[in-house]
């Protein structure tokens, strides 16, 4: 589906959402205006964040020491898969 850029933040500061183009145009401003009634709540970077346990938020990989990571040789598509592909 076509997405739409919304800014719900002032000309300086982004915040910016993307909606669906596909939307009515009366339920489109609904969620706008909804949407811009409640910008506090949502986090727009790290720093809203404060207080997260890093344990949570990051991603670890557990890897034995004794068994070293492969480099795994480049896979090449087909060329018709990827036409389609950088069509997506």
């Amino acid at each position: 589906e076509a997405m739409e850029l919304v800014n719900l933040g002032s000309g300086e500061e982004k915040k910016e959402i993307k909606i669906g183009v596909l939307l009515e145009a009366s339920i489109k401003e609904r969620v706008v205006e909804l949407l811009r009634e409640y910008v506090d709540i949502f986090a727009w970077s790290y720093q809203d964040m404060p207080g997260l346990d890093p344990q949570i938020v990051e991603h670890h990989l557990p890897l034995k020491p004794e068994c070293p990571p492969v480099k795994q040789k480049l896979r090449r598509t087909h060329p018709d898969m990827a036409l389609k592909i950088k069509e997506e």
